[in-house]
């Protein structure tokens, strides 16, 4: 048989492969993790293309391989190899990954090497390279983290160099790199002690150089390099400039941020230049450099110290521009007028004037939150394109005729506690959405004038009085107004399409009156209000939510008699004496009434089709009627029911399932075991209850939480 491949990994007493010389066949040694300690002559296998000796903790040296005519790859990452031997002997090596081969101190042996196409050698204890600018088809090497590299001097002049990796690498200096006639990448992220990138200067295939984070103070005369197309250069402490990149004829990105720079440089002069990144860099004061960029697209200056940005409306194709938290900057004027610009973000900045950006013809999008100088926005008055406006947080007074802008759909003025009114918005022809919670707002003027108006958002408004401006808004569909100090609705039921309003905590509302008749109204929620009348709500007749809890001054909901299609009732601790009479809500499905302090009858729910809960914890309910002709009863919730002294009227119910009555007043049960479907009953601490019997047969019961004196009972008869 002849041996083609051999396979010993793990094989921790495995000291040799000598055993292995001169096999005529053997193409493929796998002993990854094994005891090797000597290889032996294994360049006289005349087919072995393959060794991989991956974490071999005794193996020193790979110079039994040096010669070997077919060998391909070497693996001998994370072994303690120090010498590598005259593997440029190998005719056919391509590959070689020594990683983490502390011990390694040099790839002198690679030299030469006529197929070496990789180099694999990070986190190794490299100090030199040896000349391997003299194999001519290397295209890779990998340095990473190799701390007492120094010079990558070894590789200037290397015929097909294509890429570098040496980050966190202890590189000093690159040597002429630039004499790689096909060098496209190098990457030098954490190289501290790297001071220059000159030795790039004019190579002529570089494309991309990323030495952030790293000490480059210069990078000398970059925009030689003819096809260099992305630099990233973040977070270099002492870079002061970039003005050598300005004319690099293919330079498209350029990222400098978190970096000390001071001076761009005549960036305009990069025709190709389409994305400046310059965030945060606390000492970049203008960016003037950029103006006139015939491809500049997308500039980002956020948290940078910036107070002048030139005439940027001469760069034709910018499309978006981040000035956010910079401070220092006043004025956006020189925007205006910019061709191609949609988005401009200066949130958190120091401006106090938009300037006339209403001439920007393609301006979609405006954020200008948290502007403390801001006081106006007039400016923005007319723009054709622009759909999204956020002030939020701003000290505006100001909007200017916004209605003007025809294709505005959405804007925020939240938290703009100087603005006391939205009147310039009425008449907007696309807006949908207006959002002004706790503002300053006393005043919304003829919001009913704009024909696609669906949300509003007035919560914590605490000087806005009316909504009487909604009222036949044909497309509303939200009203927000929670916190406010509304007192007046108007006939929002004049809103074809309204179908929620939120009026929660507005104790100074005393009526909904106004939403009588609302033909798409569902929900209204208005807990925490001051309302003492509900109004004729059973005339809207899509209304299927009501939340009116801790409404102190609410006695009756009996307008809702009648409601259609009222499926909920929330109402817990108001001061209601009842919900006469709630018959004809054919749909009504939940109520819950804790806390009802006069609410004593249940009567009137008899024979409801669609209830299904019933709640009125901590109530004074006294009789709960005929509750099991509601065929989707499932849950009854009746505990601290002081008053209430028998469940008789649940007995039957086809759905029930669940029965609440702990700390009750019960006395007597009924006949629950002609409730078929249930299974829970809760009566702890009902010290008036005489006996559990009516519960013996109940054919789905499974859990009964019986109070103390009982107990001893309901184990009997189970």
């Amino acid at each position: 048989m002849t041996l083609k491949k051999i396979d010993v990994t793990c094989c921790s007493r495995l000291e040799s492969l000598e055993g292995l010389v001169g096999a005529p066949q053997l193409q493929s040694i796998n002993a990854p993790i094994s005891g090797v300690r000597r290889m032996g002559a294994l360049h006289r296998c005349p087919q072995l293309t393959t060794v991989i000796l991956t974490g071999c903790p005794h193996l020193e040296s790979l110079e039994g391989l040096a010669g070997a005519p077919l060998l391909k790859l070497i693996d001998a990452s994370f072994s303690p190899v120090a010498t590598i031997g005259e593997l440029h002997l190998c005719p056919h090596l391509i590959a070689i990954d020594v990683r983490a081969c502390f011990s390694l101190r040099s790839l002198e042996g690679l030299a030469g090497a006529p197929h070496l196409s990789v180099i694999i050698a990070s986190q190794s204890g490299l100090e030199t390279l040896g000349e391997l600018h003299r194999c001519p088809h290397l295209t890779t090497v990998d340095f990473r983290a190799c701390r007492d590299l120094e010079s990558l001097e070894g590789l200037a002049g290397a015929p097909q160099l294509q890429s570098i990796d040496a980050v966190w690498a202890g590189v000093k200096a690159t040597g002429e790199l630039h004499r790689c006639p096909r060098l496209t990448t190098v990457s030098f992220w954490y190289c501290e002690a790297l001071r220059s990138l000159e030795g790039l200067v004019g190579a002529p295939q570089l494309q991309c150089v990323d030495a952030s984070w790293s000490g480059v103070r210069t990078i000398g005369n970059l925009q030689r390099c003819p096809h260099l197309s992305t630099v990233n250069l973040k977070c270099c402490d002492g870079l002061k400039s970039i003005e050598g990149l300005a004319g690099a004829p293919q330079l498209q990105l350029i990222d400098v941020s978190g970096s000390d720079v001071e001076t761009i440089g005549e960036l305009h002069r990069c025709p190709h230049l389409t994305t400046a990144t310059l965030r945060c860099c606390d000492g970049l004061k203008s960016i003037e450099g950029l103006v006139g960029a015939p491809q500049l697209r997308c500039i980002d200056v956020s948290g940078s110290g910036v107070r002048s940005i030139g005439d940027l409306h001469r760069c034709p194709h910018l499309t978006t521009v981040d000035f956010d938290f910079c401070y220092k900057l006043k004025s956006l004027e020189g925007l205006a007028g910019a061709p191609q610009l949609q988005s401009v973000d200066a949130s958190s900045s120091g401006i106090w004037t938009t300037g006339d950006l209403h001439r920007c013809p393609q301006l979609t999008t405006v954020n200008l939150k948290s502007c403390h100088d801001l006081w106006t926005i007039e400016g923005l008055a007319g723009a054709p394109q622009l759909q999204s406006i956020d002030v939020s947080g701003s000290d505006l007074w100001s909007i200017g005729e916004l209605h003007r802008c025809p294709q505005l759909t959405t804007v925020s003025f939240r938290s703009c506690r100087e603005l006391m009114d939205v009147d310039d918005l009425a008449g907007a022809p696309l807006l949908q959405s207006i959002d002004a919670s706790s503002s300053g707002v006393w005043t919304i003027g003829e919001l009913h004038r704009c024909p696609h108006l669906t949300t509003v958002n007035f919560n914590f408004c605490d000087e806005l009085e009316s909504l009487a401006g909604l009222a036949g808004a044909p497309q509303l569909q939200s009203i927000h107004a929670s916190g406010s100090r509304v007192a007046t609705i108007g006939e929002l039921h004049r809103c074809p399409h309204l179908t929620t309003v939120n009026f929660n905590f507005c104790d100074r509302l005393r009526s909904l009156e106004g939403l009588a008749g609302a033909p798409q109204l569902q929900t209204i929620e208005a807990s925490s209000s001051g309302f003492q009348t509900v109004g004729e709500l059973h005339r809207c007749p899509q209304l299927t939510t009501v939340r009116f809890s801790c409404c102190s001054k609410l006695t009756s909901i009996a307008g809702l008699a009648g409601a259609p299609q009222l499926q909920t009732i929330h109402a817990s601790n108001s001061n209601l004496g009842g919900i006469n009479p709630p018959h004809g809500c054919a749909h009504l499905s939940e109520v819950l009434s804790s806390l009802y302090q006069e609410f004593t009858h249940y009567v009137t729910f008899s024979g409801a089709p669609e209830l299904q809960l019933v709640a009125t914890s901590e109530g004074d309910a006294e009789a709960i009627g005929e509750l099991h002709r509601c065929p989707h009863l499932t849950t009854v919730n009746f505990n601290c029911c002081y008053h209430l002294s028998n469940l008789e009227g649940l007995a039957g119910a086809p759905q029930l399932q669940s029965i609440e009555a702990s700390w009750s007043g019960v006395r007597t049960i009924g006949a629950l075991h002609r409730c078929p479907r249930l299974t829970t009953v809760d009566f702890r601490s009902c010290d008036e209850l005489e006996s559990l019997a009516g519960l013996v047969g109940a054919a789905s019961l499974h859990t009964v939480v019986a109070p103390q004196h009982l107990e001893s009972t309901w184990r009997e008869h189970r």
